[in-house]
């Protein structure tokens, strides 16, 4: 059995047609290394541009919590819920359960890092204050008041005794204000 010659421009149009995309993904595969060069001359001069692609793709990581200037304290963030029967109930991010609980914690925890720092918390408090409120009610426990408590414990070098917590009240709802 004989099979019909093939044209040249058959065999030639498939990577015509994928020299695009190759192109993209070169193009992409240097922004990502320039991205990822922070401090250098080439970093400071493609950042505009690239931002925007970066944002995008989700790919704007920072890795500032490694070296050179790692987070300096830990923190988080509890609700002290006043129930109209005059027991306190305390409110803490979520864990999750065996299969999906540590994506499910994680997402919290950056929900807290949003709530508990600077430059949003201040906007998130009255917001997570009373959606704490609600969540109570729907448990069927009647809230009187919501207190955001922030802990902060300044960290210490590895091998070093941990610094103990220190807890701020930073929000304080009561329930008429609830809508």
């Amino acid at each position: 059995m004989t099979t019909p010659e093939r044209s040249e421009q058959d065999r030639t149009s498939p990577s015509k047609s994928r020299a695009p995309a190759n192109v993209l993904l070169v193009v992409f595969l240097l922004a990502l290394v320039a991205w990822n060069l922070p401090g250098t001359r080439l970093h400071e001069a493609l950042s505009p541009a690239l931002r925007p692609i970066m944002n995008a793709t989700g790919l704007s990581q920072d890795l500032g919590f490694f070296a050179p200037d790692p987070r300096q304290e830990a923190f988080g963030l509890y609700a002290r819920v006043k129930l109209s029967d005059g027991t306190t109930a305390r409110w803490e991010i979520p864990s999750g359960d065996r299969i999906i609980g540590s994506f499910r914690y994680y997402r919290w925890v950056k929900w807290l890092e949003f709530v508990a720092q600077d430059p949003w918390e201040r906007f998130l408090w009255a917001p997570a204050a009373r959606w704490i409120a609600r969540t109570e009610a729907q448990r069927g426990h009647a809230v009187r008041e919501v207190v955001l408590i922030r802990r902060l414990r300044h960290l210490t070098p590895p091998g070093a005794p941990p610094n103990p917590w220190r807890e701020e009240e930073i929000y304080r709802l009561a329930v008429s204000d609830t809508p």
